[in-house]
């Protein structure tokens, strides 16, 4: 089984029970456990065209699933969650769901960049990630997920919202 970290958001309604049921989507699939779920963060939309901020959360899952397969599995949860295969870069998204780590697997293919290629520069996927797996390494840098958060330059904003009730 491998350690596989997700980011998930949604800013398009109804977007916490949209993510919810990705989250029940994914504990469906085979040979797979939802081992973590972080805090869900309210965050700027990174976009050239204003819109509705985004929720988002990292997850940890447990699988033997190909980087592939779970890939394939993770965009039939967008598509049944209403995003469509083809749209506009910076559309507002029912649902989007991104592959972060592979356990210490890395790839630079066309279909699957591991690890992500742009989560070091968004404190939206670093918070949550960071929440979960704070001390696990990232495998492109050798450095920890906290402390690549702690030398993130993202000026967009993120709010814990388990934080703001509290």
């Amino acid at each position: 089984m491998t350690s596989v970290y997700l980011s998930l958001g949604s800013n398009i309604s109804p977007r916490l029970t949209t993510l919810n049921a990705a989250l029940d989507a994914l504990a469906l699939l085979p040979e797979t456990t939802v081992k973590s779920v972080s805090s869900i963060y309210e965050t700027e939309a990174v976009a050239s065209t204003p819109q509705r901020s985004y929720l988002n959360l990292a997850t940890t899952l447990r699988t033997t699933l190909s980087p592939k397969a779970l890939l394939e599995q993770c965009r039939q949860i967008e598509s049944s969650h209403g995003r469509p295969l083809v749209r506009l870069k910076d559309e507002p998204r029912t649902l989007d769901i991104d592959i972060i780590f592979f356990g210490n697997r890395l790839s630079d293919s066309d279909e699957l960049k591991l690890p992500h290629p742009r989560y070091s520069r968004r404190c939206f996927v670093l918070e949550p990630l960071a929440e979960i797996a704070p001390n696990f390494i990232c495998p492109d840098t050798g450095i920890s997920v906290k402390d690549t958060l702690n030398r993130c330059n993202d000026i967009f904003s993120v709010i814990s919202l388990e934080m703001e009730a509290a």
